[in-house]
């Protein structure tokens, strides 16, 4: 059984316009729709370390989702910071 069984038995959703996030999910052959667009305030605090800002972003898109799914739904969030 592939681990990726799991996600069968759910609707997935991407809640991301990333051409990238897209083709990741074609190439896992795992059948998706993208997730309706929620604005969402981006901004993180100066004082967080740089590997938290990507986790941090993501958590804020997964919660202003939480309400509008279903159990048969699962979301999926992501967020890229580049550091220089």
């Amino acid at each position: 059984m592939s681990p990726l069984d799991n996600l069968y038995k759910y609707e997935v959703l991407l809640a991301s316009a990333s051409p990238r996030r897209r083709e990741l999910l074609a190439q896992l052959n795992i059948d998706f729709e993208i997730a309706p667009y929620i604005d969402i305030d981006e901004s993180y605090p100066s004082s967080m370390v740089a590997t938290e800002v990507a986790p941090h972003l993501s958590l804020l898109k997964a919660n202003a989702y939480k309400d509008l799914i279903t159990n048969n739904q699962l979301i999926i969030t992501a967020d890229t910071v580049v550091i220089n």
